[in-house]
């Protein structure tokens, strides 16, 4: 359970050091580039111990590796909280974490305390059940209580003027003024915002406060904000337990991710076998095939509970895209655009003409053989001479183009009725690179319409396609080789215009420019046909027809 709330109990301090269940406790745990949040949830899971603690004051987000087997959660949070100022006390089996200039703030408040008023009361939800573990704080401080079983409380203020606050997960705050008042009954309501948020899940969507497993939601307006030209890309960081790398710059590229790492052994396999499920609408595809701008959300079911009846296939994790849906009785156009450039944060640095050959010499006469460059042939270098005779060639920057622009553009038209709606989209997507000739291109459309033919039956039809063009010159990456292998003491280009002969024959900047171009082309639709009648409450009779076609 996650407390967004500080408690601090007095006496806890005396309690703590008895407190036999923490140290007969073990947990073994094997974490990697994990969150201290995920951290905090695994220790609950094994144990019976759960942590209360301020978001503002704990970096929860905060990123650690964590090995221990079979050992006290005592040691577990020292190496988790080493060289940080959060420290924690135990009581019972409810954890508390702070900064220690706080916690130790609040022990000497406790230990000047002067005689106070003595409140006590009882805390229910709107029907009249008692709620146990509602945080009760004294505004401005960290000292409170927690209600017990029956929802009964008692805590202690040394002013009239103190304000308690009593918080609960799902519930509304409510602050109240002591005053004279030594017994306050409270009634909390329910926050009905976020635990009503729907969420697609294996069998379909499912609220929040009826969630179970491990499932992450980002919302779409995430997405767009971040300006990425891939629907990937745009998700890095911002998933708890997703990890999203790229290990190539080709414009069109594909970003690899992980759902809690790897969870397929790939022994001479592909490593694309520890990919997730990605499913589109409920229907399986690529999720860079998707404009972030279309997507209502997208859900992660990081865990078996939650991906069981995906079975086998859900091993590495499976991710929900849900698109955007037409508005009902609504008109109206959007247009975003989206354009910048790409320039490499690094580029390697060669030597020039004359300290290649005098380190290449050197090198050779540490190994005992005779150097192949004359002296007096180096000297023409260092004297000077014009370039076309003796060139000092920076490869990187003669073939290389200092950035690549790039754009996105998407027009959205919403139309609908009360009982028919439908929402189109046009996407253009243009990618070019710092290489020459090489660029990746997409256009697509996606129409989803929705049709409302009785009170329980509803048809849905999405249909999407796309087509995309990847470019790049005839020797594809074999060309960044043959770049990085090219001496700076040879010609890129003759004083007459006419192109160099590089190392081994080959010049990579004639290789690039006019050496040939590969094309590749890719065209997919998917149609996605549904219908579904309910029968009565609680029971939808589902049909699906969702072919795809790639040429």
């Amino acid at each position: 359970m996650k407390i967004s709330v500080f408690l601090f109990l007095t006496g806890i301090i005396s309690i703590y050091a008895g407190n036999s269940y923490s140290q007969t406790t073990r947990i073994s745990l094997d974490l990697r580039e994990t969150t201290v949040g995920e951290v905090l949830t695994n220790i609950e899971n094994q144990s019976e111990f759960y942590f209360l603690y301020s978001n503002k004051l704990v970096d929860v987000n905060r990123k650690v590796s964590l090995r221990a087997k079979n050992k006290p959660v005592s040691n577990i949070l020292d190496h988790l909280f080493a060289d940080t100022d959060v420290r924690y006390v135990v009581f019972d089996r409810q954890i508390i974490l702070s900064p220690e200039e706080m916690l130790k703030k609040t022990i000497e408040q406790q230990n000047v305390l002067p005689q106070g008023i003595v409140v006590t009361g009882k805390v229910t939800d709107e029907d009249g059940n008692p709620l146990p573990g509602v945080n009760i704080l004294i505004k401005g401080t960290l000292a409170g209580a927690i209600t017990n079983p029956d929802g009964n409380y008692s805590i202690e203020v040394d002013d009239p003027d103190a304000v308690l606050v009593f918080t609960f997960i799902g519930m509304l705050t409510q602050e109240i003024k002591v005053g004279d008042q030594t017994e306050i009954n409270i009634t909390l309501a329910l926050d009905v915002i976020g635990l009503e948020e729907v969420i697609a899940v294996g069998y379909g969507t499912q609220r929040r406060s009826n969630l179970t497993g491990s499932v992450s939601d980002i919302k779409g307006d995430k997405l767009t904000r971040r300006n990425s030209m891939q629907t990937a890309d745009a998700l890095q960081g911002i998933a708890p337990g997703v990890n999203i790398s790229s290990s190539s710059g080709q414009p069109g590229s594909q970003s690899t991710v992980r759902v809690r790492g790897i969870g397929t052994l790939t022994i001479g396999a592909s490593a694309s076998k520890n990919d997730p499920l990605v499913l589109i609408d409920g229907v399986e595809g690529n999720m860079n095939d998707v404009e972030p701008s279309n997507i209502e959300s997208i859900s992660f079911l990081k865990d078996a509970a939650s991906g069981a009846i995906y079975g086998s296939r859900a091993s590495n994790g499976v991710i929900l895209i849900e698109t955007k849906r037409g508005k009902k009785e609504e008109l109206f156009v959007s247009y975003n655009t989206n354009m910048g450039f790409q320039v490499p944060t690094d580029m390697i640095e060669f030597t020039g003409g004359y300290e290649y050959m005098t380190g290449y010499n050197e090198a050779l006469e540490n190994e005992g053989k005779m150097p192949i460059f004359d002296p007096e042939y180096i000297q023409n270098w260092q004297a000077n001479h014009p370039s076309g005779e003796y060139p000092s060639v920076d490869w990187l920057d003669v073939v290389l183009k200092d950035a690549a622009f790039q754009q996105k553009h998407s027009l959205t038209v919403n139309s609908g009725s009360n009982k028919v709606t439908n929402l189109a989209t046009l996407t253009y997507l243009d990618q070019k690179s710092v290489m020459p000739n090489t660029s990746f291109s997409r256009y697509g459309i996606r129409s989803n319409t929705d049709i409302q033919a009785t009170d329980r039956l509803h048809f849905r039809l999405d249909i999407k396609g796309s087509t995309s063009e990847n470019l790049q010159p005839s020797q594809g990456e074999q060309l960044w080789y043959q770049l990085y292998r090219a001496k700076p003491n040879q010609q890129d280009m003759l004083p007459d215009g006419r192109y160099g002969v590089g190392y081994a024959n080959i010049n990579p900047l004639a290789i690039a420019n006019d050496g040939g171009v590969s094309e590749g082309k890719r065209k997919t639709g998917t149609i996605n046909a549904k219908a579904d009648y309910k029968l009565f409450d609680n029971f939808i009779i589902e049909f699906t027809f969702a072919p795809t076609y790639t040429l």
